[in-house]
């Protein structure tokens, strides 16, 4: 049985990787503890030489090479089961999650020849990055059992989210904070407000409203408000459901 201490110690383990080196050999090492043969941890995209985006596995060459030439980042199955959940799921259960097609049962036939059998997945999605995900797989013949799922669903996350901070994919605080005031100016601008609009619903004055608005440029470095409101998403500065809210 693989205890939550067990767990613990790859959650602080990846925490504390310098380098892909680092991550990559940990992710192995969780790998096997979980009683998996293969891992893969990566963005959903085509990938291409020099390619800078996420990406790491252990899956025989044949099958990768198999894969790659075949443009499957996108579609593969797996890739799309995990745009449409938020919670790990197996690799038995995907034809009941998506519109299986043939091509998908070649994916999973293909798998199968190389020696990969059913798999696990953890969705990584973040909103305004690519989609991604770790995967770890058994090999043909064999059974995950409920521990290594339990496992896999305990340190996957934090797996994923060291290796896009080390990846430089979302630039953390690359802006300085702004004032509550100007994230609320901010936010009325992003729901579509006029100046005047939003000075009523805040009890300030237009002219103010508009100081505020020109801080916000000015922390952003950008004349464009729109910019801004993109930036201020990617961010985390406001959210999607902040602008979406009524």
């Amino acid at each position: 049985m693989r205890s939550p201490e067990l767990a613990q110690s790859f959650i602080d383990a990846f925490a504390a990787a310098r380098n892909f080196g680092e991550l990559e050999d940990i992710l192995a090492q969780a790998c096997t503890a979980a009683g998996f043969r293969y891992y893969a941890l990566t963005q959903h995209a085509d990938f291409k030489p020099r390619s800078k985006l996420l990406r790491m596995h252990n899956y025989p060459e044949g099958y990768a090479f198999w894969f790659d030439a075949r443009g499957l980042g996108k579609n593969d199955p797996v890739h799309r089961a995990s745009q449409l959940r938020t919670s790990g799921f197996r690799w038995s259960d995907i034809a009941a999650l998506i519109d299986f097609t043939a091509d998908d049962e070649l994916v999973f036939a293909q798998a199968r020849a190389c020696g990969i059998g059913d798999g696990f997945t953890v969705p990584g999605n973040v909103t305004g990055e690519l989609s991604g995900s770790i995967s770890f797989a058994v090999g043909v013949g064999e059974v995950i059992d409920h521990d290594a799922i339990q496992f896999a669903r305990l340190v996957s996350t934090y797996a994923f989210d060291r290796a896009r901070v080390l990846s430089g994919i979302r630039p953390f605080r690359q802006h300085a904070p702004i004032t509550l005031r100007q994230r609320a100016c901010l936010l009325w601008s992003s729901k579509g407000k006029t100046d005047e609009q939003t000075a009523s619903i805040m009890g300030i004055s237009r002219n103010t409203v508009l100081a505020h608005m020109r801080a916000v440029r000015e922390t952003y470095d950008s004349p464009s408000r729109l910019y801004v409101v993109v930036v201020a998403l990617f961010e985390g500065t406001i959210c999607f459901s902040d602008i979406l809210d009524a």
